[in-house]
């Protein structure tokens, strides 16, 4: 069974099957200051639908509930006004799933806020967010155009092990790459146009950034005590 419950400009979708009872925000057309609860009629909000506030000029900010765990894609894309994104802290520290151009040319975004890691699912997440300064740790891969045209994001921070794939800096500012635990298995030649422009920093120098060194990129060991580095 589906219930459409609709408050303050955000229409969410209760589901009930043999399973349990699960509810998600499928469309937001109110503008703003958005904040998306951590329940609604008792139930835990967990997820944004696709194309969930897709064009919506409307929307200056948005602050999810830490019950949500997943964007899929297009949520967001062409929120042309939307400046920053807040994400609660979980705390069981639950990683947060991006999928696919889900703030496609959002070109006034300029940060996205959480302690918890994000994991990109798709493509093209944040390309044509040209003002994007700021945005949690990655865990997993970034694929293609992930950050296409970036032009103000000059370092990301990942964890885990990390595979980075062609096109994904393309004419993007991204200069740093920031290790705090795991290595980068692997670096598409066609990541960046200039791989000799880019900087990796890690607490472990691994034999795959060893190998990256050998490739043009440089690589530097962080002291061992570092446990973040700010913006």
């Amino acid at each position: 069974m589906v219930e459409l419950i609709k408050e303050h400009g955000i229409e969410y979708e209760i589901v009930t099957t043999v399973m349990g009872v699960s509810a998600c925000v499928n469309k937001i057309s109110a503008g703003g200051d958005v904040c998306i609860p951590k329940t609604i009629k008792g139930v835990l909000v967990s997820s944004i639908n696709e194309k969930a506030a897709f064009g919506n000029v409307k929307i200056t900010s948005i602050r999810m509930a830490a019950s949500v765990q997943k964007i899929e894609e297009h949520a967001f894309a062409y929120c042309h006004m939307l400046k920053n994104v807040y994400i609660d802290n979980d705390v069981n520290n639950c990683t947060f799933i991006m999928e696919q151009e889900a703030f496609l040319n959002c070109n006034s975004l300029e940060v996205i806020s959480s302690t918890r890691k994000i994991e990109l699912m798709g493509h093209g997440h944040f390309s044509g967010c040209n003002h994007l300064i700021a945005i949690p740790t990655i865990t997993g891969n970034i694929a293609p155009k992930a950050f296409f045209n970036a032009k103000k994001l000059e370092r990301i921070q990942v964890a885990d092990n990390t595979q980075i794939y062609a096109q994904s800096f393309l004419q993007s500012s991204v200069n740093q790459i920031v290790i705090l635990n795991g290595t980068i298995k692997h670096v598409a030649k066609k990541a960046w146009s200039d791989l000799s422009n880019i900087t990796i920093l890690a607490k472990k120098i691994t034999n795959e950034l060893q190998d990256l060194a050998y490739n043009g990129i440089q690589v530097v060991q962080l002291d061992a005590n570092t446990k973040n580095i700010s913006y």
